[in-house]
Order: C-alpha cells, then structure tokens, then sequence
C-alpha cells in the first residue's frame, strides 16, 4: 500500500491523540518495545506511535509514526546504524548518513529516504538523547497535541 506525497503531508500534520491515557515510560538503561495507539481528532484516521531501544544497543533509540498500520509517514532514529538513501534524480548516487537522522514518508521511495535533523522545516530537537524532551519533540513534528504525562523510568 503507497500513498500520494499529498496524502502522507495531510495525514503527517493531521492533528492527533493519544486513545489510551495511561503515561508513556521512556527508559535510559532498559531496552523499550511497544506501540500506542494515536486518533485524528476528527476520529476519522487511526495511527501507530512505535517507540524502540534495542536490548544490547542501547544508545540506538527509534520513535516511528504509521499510518493505515503499515505506512511509515515519519521515523527518528537516534543514533543509529549508517544509512544509504535510495538513488533519485536529485541524488544518482544516493547518499549516506550517519547517527541521528530523520526519515520521512516520501513518494515512490516510502520512508527510504533520510534527512540530517537540520534539514528538515519546522523540526527542531534541542538534544537528541535527552530522552522527554526529544519525544515530546517528535510528537510536535507528528502533531500529537493530546497527550499522556511522559515519564523517564529507571
């Protein structure tokens, strides 16, 4: 399933909220793995939040937003593996990136495609591996504006 650029914009800035309200533990030292479910205020859109730490790379931490369960309209990772985004017009070569890097939902190439933090209007994340503070950034980009109280667990 594939959207159109225009499609995956709306459903990126579509405002959402949390379904369930239960606070969201966020954790330095422990390895994370789940999913919450988000709402379009409008009721008429269902999102997945996924929210992963490896269990043995602890530094790699991933926040990811789909759409329609497996669309994957905008994903952060934080420290993670090198990536390589696919060759295009504008880039044959398909060039890499390394640590913190943002991945959006783009046209013909899904969420392939990576950008560094700065190059991406209207994204502003102060310091990556503050945990809260980067999360709640996330959810800004992804415009979650009803939220659970986030806490940092041992």
């Amino acid at each position: 399933m594939s959207l159109t650029q225009t499609e995956a914009d709306y459903l990126l800035r579509l405002d959402k909220r949390f379904i369930d309200s239960a606070p969201i533990e966020l954790s330095q030292v422990m390895g994370m793995d789940f999913i919450r479910e988000l709402l379009s205020l409008d009721r008429k859109e269902k999102f997945l939040l996924d929210v992963r730490r490896g269990r043995r790379q602890k530094a790699y931490l991933r926040y990811q937003t789909r759409a329609r369960q497996c669309i994957i309209l905008a994903r952060l990772d934080i420290d993670g593996p090198r990536h390589k985004n696919p060759s295009s017009e504008t880039d044959p070569e398909g060039r890499w990136l390394s640590g913190t890097h943002l991945h959006i939902y783009r046209e013909g190439y899904e969420a392939r495609t990576a950008f560094e933090l700065d190059a991406v209007t209207g994204f502003t994340f102060t310091r990556p591996l503050e945990l809260t503070k980067t999360f709640c950034e996330f959810l800004d980009f992804c415009h979650v504006v009803d939220r659970p109280p986030v806490q940092l667990v041992i």
